[in-house]
């Protein structure tokens, strides 16, 4: 993978990771949950993504408390979240 695309890897934290690759280089300086959870799920929206599988868990906290999307399955050390 080129260093440039791989470059959100260094972002350190989990929630930085998520902010980087669905906000830009700019969703990283946002540290107000009720400036991100809007800006996330207009994000998602834009893109068409409905679910999102955290397939080891470790996601979930976060993906309840900034994204808001419901847990819709569990099973087998995975997670589904859904916006609907």
């Amino acid at each position: 993978m080129p260093e440039s695309q791989a470059a959100y890897l260094d972002r350190g934290s989990l929630d930085k990771v998520f902010l980087y690759l669905l906000l830009g280089p700019e969703g990283v300086s946002l540290t107000d949950p009720a400036a991100i959870r809007p800006a996330i799920q207009a994000a998602l929206a834009e893109h068409n993504v409905r679910y999102i599988i955290d397939h080891d868990r470790t996601a979930g906290p976060w993906l309840e408390q900034i994204v808001g999307w419901p847990m819709v399955y569990e099973g087998d050390g995975v997670a589904v979240y859904s916006s609907q």
